[in-house]
């Protein structure tokens, strides 16, 4: 009951994310969001501190974080709130799904662990061969687990 509860929230979270997949693929502009935002809004750094409360030299201090990955979520999240945005964020699975990327994980696991029996009984004259059959129907068993 566990792996079924497991496998439907894997299907679910994978729905949720498939929602992100063409977005991760975009380019971060080059001065990073908030600066790209602001400035085609047509926003100075004067006005945006006004609207946080904040000295212009904090918002450009923000922007100089994000373009450097460093900025807080709490301060992205204030920014945008101030440039009437939303701040979107998820984790998107490089493979293109969850489910995709926790079979990858699995099968490198079990590839290691055949190779490392087959290098064992090779080195005593025993290896069986046939490897990656081996390793697909090891895979294909630990997956309905």
């Amino acid at each position: 009951m566990k792996s079924e509860l497991r496998e439907l929230r894997l299907k679910q979270v994978d729905r949720t994310l498939s929602k992100f997949q063409s977005v991760s693929q975009q380019d971060i502009p080059p001065g990073g969001w908030i600066v790209s935002i602001r400035t085609a809004l047509g926003t100075t750094l004067q006005q945006l501190g006004d609207r946080l409360k904040l000295p212009y030299q904090a918002i450009s201090q923000f922007e100089k974080s994000e373009a450097a990955r460093k900025i807080t979520l709490q301060s992205l999240q204030r920014v945008a709130d101030a440039m009437d945005c939303d701040l979107v964020y998820a984790l998107v699975p490089r493979k293109g799904s969850l489910a995709a990327t926790k079979e990858a994980a699995l099968r490198e696991k079990v590839r290691t662990e055949i190779m490392a029996v087959e290098h064992t009984m090779a080195l005593e004259a025993q290896a069986v061969g046939d490897v990656e059959s081996r390793i697909e129907e090891e895979v294909r068993r630990k997956e309905s687990e």
